[in-house]
């Protein structure tokens, strides 16, 4: 497939993950024909043993190289703890996201610059004409990129301690 697409969906049933999987592949199917892919991605939710079609990476620099080897990650959780971060980590890796059902990523997420945000009845929709264009895609994962940057541990660490001690009198 010359297009690869990650879905997190977090759910707790194996049995619910491969019917998201496969609605969201039939959609995509559709629109390209057999030319995507689409693999979800559980990391640390679930203790099963995935397909060829479910991965779960061992560490990070393992992550890295899955992101950077799709197209686009559809961020769909409503599970707050699933893995907040795992939208940051995409934009490091410079993979555009759809962010969707969650509201993991409201601190830095903006529509159009470095994500699309959708929801129930625009995901599929988005997903499509963002695979459809390519410089679209280049253009959020530039802008994710910038935002993963502004967005380091060390960057981050370093604001909350100031307005902490800050709002301490430090």
């Amino acid at each position: 497939a010359s297009l690869k697409v990650f879905a997190l969906l977090a759910t707790s049933a194996t049995g619910a993950l491969e019917e998201a999987r496969v609605r969201i592949a039939g959609v995509l199917h559709r629109r390209f024909g057999e030319d995507v892919q689409v693999n979800t991605f559980h990391r640390g939710l679930l203790p099963y043993a995935w397909s060829d079609n479910h991965y779960t990476p061992q560490g990070s620099l393992e992550v890295g190289e899955l992101y950077r080897s799709h197209d686009l990650l559809i961020y769909c959780t409503a599970l707050e703890g699933a893995n907040p971060t795992m939208p940051l980590e995409a934009m490091a890796a410079g993979t555009p996201v759809i962010l969707y059902g969650t509201a993991s990523g409201a601190e830095y997420a903006v529509d159009g610059e470095n994500c699309l945000v959708a929801d129930n009845r625009t995901v599929l929709r988005r997903a499509e004409k963002l695979l459809a264009t390519p410089a679209r895609r280049e253009k959020l994962a530039a802008g994710g990129l910038a935002t993963a940057k502004a967005h380091d541990w060390a960057v981050v660490g370093a604001t909350y301690a100031k307005e902490v001690l800050g709002a301490w009198g430090g």
